[in-house]
């Protein structure tokens, strides 16, 4: 065996990579990506903007209006929106009763207590974030901090976590509703940095293009970001979203913000950050059964394939 078949052999064999902050393992297979897999497209096009319970205009469709970022004059539940706040419908935890904590035998069970919205992040319907300019990511994210703001004063809650679906099969509406020195130093998994963030490939990344987008400065928690840093996570969230729709295809994705828990329950050393997640296929067997995540695209390979790839506004790899 040659020397550049031996070495071609290691670098496409499987690994375990451990996770060094979340202290999980993943299963990095780059033998397996030309596996044929059911590539996941997105979700075909939800009702027209009349029809849309989440357009402006239909703000009746909807619960009463709990926050929302308006046009000075205008009136809640009505137009002149640029973003806002509604509870779900069918919420999964719900802000009436206790927690009412029992034990049946060796389980332990309480009441789903929590609030449970929906943040209608723009009036334009089917909207793609790539597409939004740097002051409307700017009030999608004012809006969550500010959420986040109202909602630890219910000493009830202990921990909030925003999660957007976007094209992702099963969404409801096709509407918008939404290790850092070291990476530093080492660049291979950089997708993109600048002035006060940094945009990364995670080393055990559980799926194909995951993306991390964090703060360089450290911060616990979300509700403490100042307006200023929240434009410069506009651009990043624009930058990455970008290049993610043109190396992909526009696929479907998952955007979920992780913050410490409140502030009667604080972990000053966790460090806030958004996780991007396209769904680019099905889950393979094996990683059910193993309870283990498989990705068969290493965070190096995504991460070049990123940094090839201009973004909006002058943003690059």
């Amino acid at each position: 065996m040659s020397e550049a078949t031996s070495m071609s052999l290691v670098n496409s064999m499987s690994k375990l990579r451990r996770d060094p902050i979340l202290q999980r393992w993943v299963i990095i297979a780059p033998d397996r990506a030309e596996l044929q897999v059911s590539r996941l497209f997105r979700q075909s096009k939800g009702p027209p903007p009349e029809e849309c319970p989440f357009c402006p205009g239909n703000e009746g469709r909807l619960p009463t209006e709990i926050f929302a970022v308006r046009e000075l004059g205008t009136s809640p539940n009505a137009v002149g929106w640029w973003v806002r706040v509604v509870p779900d419908e069918r919420p999964i935890l719900r802000i009436e009763g206790s927690l009412g904590r029992s034990t049946e035998g060796m389980y332990d069970t309480m009441n789903a207590i929590g609030a449970h919205e929906i943040v209608v992040e723009t009036p334009g319907h089917e909207q793609h974030r790539a597409d939004l300019d740097d002051l409307q990511l700017t009030r999608i994210f004012s809006t969550y901090r500010e959420r986040m703001r109202d909602l630890k004063n219910d000493e009830r809650f202990r921990h909030i976590i925003m999660v957007k679906y976007d094209g992702v099969p099963g969404s409801p509406s096709q509407h918008q509703h939404s290790y850092l020195k070291e990476e530093l130093n080492l660049g291979t998994r950089t997708v993109w940095h600048g002035e006060g963030y940094l945009a990364f490939a995670p080393f055990a990344s559980r799926l194909p293009y995951e993306i991390w987008i964090v703060p360089k400065a450290h911060a616990s928690q979300f509700i403490h970001v100042e307006d200023e840093e929240l434009r410069g996570l506009a651009l990043s969230v624009r930058g990455v979203l970008s290049k993610l729709r043109k190396a992909l295809q526009d696929p479907p994705y998952s955007l979920v913000l992780h913050t410490s828990p409140l502030d009667a329950f604080p972990r000053e050393a966790y460090h806030w950050h958004l996780e991007v997640v396209p769904h680019l296929f099905q889950a393979m067997g094996f990683g059910w059964g193993a309870a283990i995540s498989l990705n068969p695209i290493t965070p190096e390979q995504a991460a070049a394939h990123l940094r090839e790839i201009g973004g909006p506004g002058g943003v690059q790899g």
